[in-house]
């Protein structure tokens, strides 16, 4: 295979990859440690490319049965390794957790050393010289270890990505499992069918582009500060979840502005973000949580009852007496036929009663 050859056929991939890295340039939503993941990932998949061409081209050449052994060593290698700092981007391991670094890692070490090695010990995949000179393959007792490893990985990176959707929206779910089910769907595909050209490169290629055009979206409705729901999803959500919510609830942080003119905006900073901190990690399955102001903050629930909702707000109340703060709270059902307007509304009147409240009982 020629470069032209080798261009012609990749192109689609070289384009997507380029064009991620340009995006990446210009972003200012991506952390550097997300962006550095990324750009080995996008080395490792036109590293890969590359090497499955390298194979494709020892598959004609007379007598290139070591150097068929060690290109195949790598393409067996390097697919793990995609896969790897894919993980990696989605959910860093921390550098001081290098226990679990080392239980990820290790697996792939192991077995590159098996891959590497197996042209001399015949454990994998081996290739001998036939009549005409070309290398022919032969599998080991062990021939099956490429898929097991790269499954493996595969299934890792299945569990990760549950636990990783598990604070998002339900329809943000959908639409990131259909990217992960579509990639992990072109492998069984590919695997299943066992064509010659068993480069799986394209399909992780675009899963990484469709993943970042996720993302980005997907930051685009997020508080900066607090992790949270912004405002601009928060109207979002009202026109789109007009039928499915089912309650609101009205949350006022109290004597933000205290904070910050006798300690800094940065202890106001600190303050909002131990509240949201609080809200997410109390906040029921079928729900969302918005920073819909300065100290403001909105629940939208989605087919809860009274009963779950009052045990809710009360878990809540009873973690933030944990802390330094304290809010105010409100909440409203929505009624039949009623307007999510009018429903906030009065989770906001509610909450201004209880804020009142609050304020006699400290005056006092």
């Amino acid at each position: 295979m020629t470069i032209r050859d080798f261009i012609s056929k990749n192109y689609l991939l070289i384009y997507e990859l380029i064009g991620l890295l340009i995006i990446l340039a210009i972003s200012a939503h991506v952390s550097s440690r997300m962006k550095k993941y990324t750009k080995v990932t996008c080395f490792l998949l036109i590293a890969s490319a590359v090497v499955h061409a390298l194979e494709l081209w020892t598959q004609t050449i007379p007598y290139t049965t070591t150097l068929r052994a060690l290109i195949t060593a790598t393409k067996y290698s390097i697919y793990p390794l995609s896969l790897i700092t894919f993980m990696s981007i989605l959910s860093p391991v921390e550098k001081k957790n290098w226990k679990t670094r080392i239980a990820i890692i290790a697996p792939w070490a192991v077995c590159t050393i098996l891959f590497f090695t197996s042209q001399w010990t015949g454990l994998v995949a081996y290739f001998s010289e036939g009549e005409d000179g070309i290398s022919g393959y032969g599998g080991g007792p062990l021939s099956w270890l490429p898929y097991l490893l790269f499954g493996g990985y595969l299934v890792l990176f299945v569990i990760q990505n549950i636990y990783y959707l598990r604070k998002y929206k339900r329809r943000d779910r959908l639409t990131y499992l259909y990217i992960v089910l579509g990639a992990i769907g072109g492998f069984i595909v590919n695997f299943l069918i066992k064509t010659d050209d068993d480069d799986y490169t394209p399909i992780v290629t675009t899963a990484l582009v469709l993943f970042y055009l996720f993302y980005y979206i997907h930051r685009a409705n997020i508080d900066a500060l607090t992790g949270l729901m912004n405002r601009q999803s928060y109207y979002q959500d009202i026109n789109l979840g007009e039928a499915s919510i089912t309650a609101t609830a009205s949350i006022d942080m109290n004597d933000l502005k205290f904070i910050n003119d006798n300690y800094g905006h940065e202890a106001g900073d600190e303050a909002l973000i131990s509240i949201s901190n609080v809200l997410v990690n109390c906040k029921l399955y079928n729900s969302t949580v918005y920073r819909v102001g300065g100290d403001e903050f909105m629940i939208f629930y989605y087919k809860a009852t009274e009963e779950k909702i009052k045990e809710n707000i009360a878990k809540m109340k009873e973690e933030l007496a944990k802390t330094d703060y304290s809010c105010a709270f409100g909440y409203a059902m929505k009624l039949p036929n009623e307007k999510l307007q009018s429903t906030i509304k009065r989770s906001d009147d509610e909450m201004y009663i209880d804020k009142a409240m609050m304020k006699k009982e400290r005056s006092n």
